[in-house]
C-alpha cells in the first residue's frame, strides 16, 4: 500500500551561514509488512511481538530553491509507527534501509467542536473541520532543540491534507520549517494553509519530517 503526496516546504533561517528558500517535491508512505514470526519463539496463545505495531515509510524527493538563487536535490526518509498495546505513534529515523532511533513521540490533542454541532446524524462524534492537532516531544540533537507540531484535515476518513511544522533552536540552528502536504494531482497547499500555520495532527491510530 503506497500514498502519494505533492508537498511544499518552507524554511526561514535566521542565521546568515545557513540558507531559507522552499522545497517542492513529491512524498510516498508505504506500508511496511511485519517481519515473518520466529517458530522457535512464537505459540498460537502468544503472537509475535512485531504483530504489535505498524509501521509506514516516508520517503521524499525534491527540489530546494535557495532565495539567493540557486538549486540543489532534496531527499529524506522517515519511518513513522503505530504501537496497538498502547496506542502510541512516533516517527524515527531511517539507517540502511531500517528503523533506527526514535526522532520523537506524537502527542494528540483531541480537537474541540463547533458549538450545536458535536456529533454526527448517526450519534457518532461529528468530524472536525479545523483538523486533528498533535505535537512531538521535544528532540535534542546535540545543544539544538527541535520542536515539532502537527495538522491533520480529514475528508470524511481519509487525510485529505497536513501541515508539518518544526521550530528548530539552538548554537547551531535557528530556523522555521513549514510543510503543506495534498494528494498528488490536487494542489499544492502552500505552508501556513489549512489551519493556524501551526502543523499539528491526526489520531494516532489513522497513522510524519525534521531537519536533521
Amino acid at each position: 500500500m503506497v500514498c502519494h503526496r505533492r508537498f511544499t516546504r518552507r524554511i526561514d533561517s535566521r542565521r546568515t551561514d545557513s540558507p531559507s528558500g522552499t522545497v517542492q517535491g513529491k512524498a510516498t508512505f508505504t506500508y511496511l509488512p511485519p517481519p515473518p514470526p520466529s517458530p522457535t519463539t512464537t505459540t498460537h496463545a502468544d503472537p509475535p511481538a512485531a504483530r504489535r505495531t505498524h509501521q509506514l515509510l516516508y520517503r521524499e524527493e525534491g527540489v530546494f530553491t535557495l532565495d539567493t538563487g540557486g538549486t540543489m536535490k532534496a531527499t529524506r526518509e522517515y519511518i513513522w509507527e503505530y504501537d496497538t498495546e498502547t496506542d502510541t505513534l512516533s516517527v524515527h529515523f531511517v539507517k540502511n534501509g531500517q528503523k533506527d532511533y526514535e526522532f520523537h513521540g506524537i502527542r494528540v490533542t483531541p480537537p474541540a467542536h463547533a458549538a450545536g454541532d458535536s456529533t454526527a446524524a448517526n450519534g457518532a462524534a461529528a468530524a472536525p473541520a479545523a483538523g486533528w492537532r498533535a505535537v512531538g516531544e521535544q528532540h535534542l540533537c546535540g545543544e539544538d532543540t527541535y520542536d515539532t507540531n502537527y495538522l491533520f484535515v480529514f475528508k470524511n476518513v481519509l487525510v485529505d491534507r497536513f501541515e508539518i511544522r518544526y521550530d528548530v533552536v539552538g548554537p547551531r540552528k535557528d530556523y522555521t520549517s513549514v510543510a503543506g502536504y495534498t494528494r498528488q494531482g490536487g494542489v499544492v497547499l502552500a505552508p501556513g494553509e489549512g489551519g493556524e500555520g501551526e502543523a499539528k495532527s491526526a489520531p494516532a491510530s489513522a497513522a510524519a519530517n525534521a531537519e536533521p
